[in-house]
């Protein structure tokens, strides 16, 4: 285990000394989860095309993953194991390269991003049927916020490992009981056939989110 703990914590600092102001802008960017909302509400929109009024049970299931993701990492997880984050562990902070004055909270095992993104990530992608490309587009999502943890210096790689696997779990989870549900529109299937050119606006609207990032990056860098 200490091997573990070990290699932990020299992976930590792999990743959180490949630094730079540009990247800064775009893993601090990408952390903050209202920076997504757009994304949020692009993925409600095809939800609401596909499903018809069986989309209440589909977002009573988003919600429900996000429920379980969010409490398992941030309400039993964190103050069971109390393992300090990085940024605050009193002999590895001084070599962590903190962004914008950015701690987070005290411990963070596990990843309550890592958990609520992939969970998010795993349960759209069931329902959506993985149309359009869109796995890989929601999986780059999940990734790029699992990233962006450990870019900060806020979470060991451990943490997010455990925190994407209990949200992938969560997820599947959540899938299943929605496909328990009696359809509220009859003529709607509960496995309905996915438009490909819905999955696009959710492409397009990843896409946006990521340009104006860099752009956002790019300023702070030039300003």
């Amino acid at each position: 285990m200490e091997t573990l703990i070990e290699w932990d914590k020299a992976l930590l600092l792999l990743i959180n000394g490949c630094n730079s102001p540009f990247f800064d802008g775009v893993m601090y960017a990408i952390s903050d989860r209202l920076v997504w909302i757009p994304l949020y509400l692009s993925m409600i929109y095809v939800l609401i095309r596909t499903y018809r009024f069986n989309a209440i049970y589909a977002l009573l299931a988003v919600g429900l993953t996000v429920l379980l993701a969010d409490q398992f990492a941030s309400g039993f997880c964190k103050p069971f194991f109390e393992r300090l984050r990085p940024t605050h562990d009193p002999l590895l902070s001084p070599l962590v390269h903190v962004v914008n004055g950015y701690t987070s909270s005290l411990y963070g095992f596990c990843s309550s991003h890592a958990s609520n993104t992939c969970g998010i990530a795993m349960l759209t992608a069931l329902l959506f049927s993985c149309r359009g490309g869109y796995a890989l587009v929601v999986g780059s999502w999940a990734a790029l916020n699992c990233y962006s943890r450990m870019y900060l210096g806020v979470h060991y790689p451990g943490d997010v490992l455990c925190g994407a696997a209990a949200g992938l779990l969560f997820g599947y989870l959540c899938y299943r009981l929605f496909l328990l549900c009696p359809p509220i529109d009859k003529i709607t299937s509960m496995r309905p056939e996915v438009a490909t050119s819905s999955i696009k606006v959710v492409v397009v609207v990843y896409a946006a989110t990521l340009l104006s990032i860099v752009g956002y990056a790019i300023w702070m860098v030039v300003c």
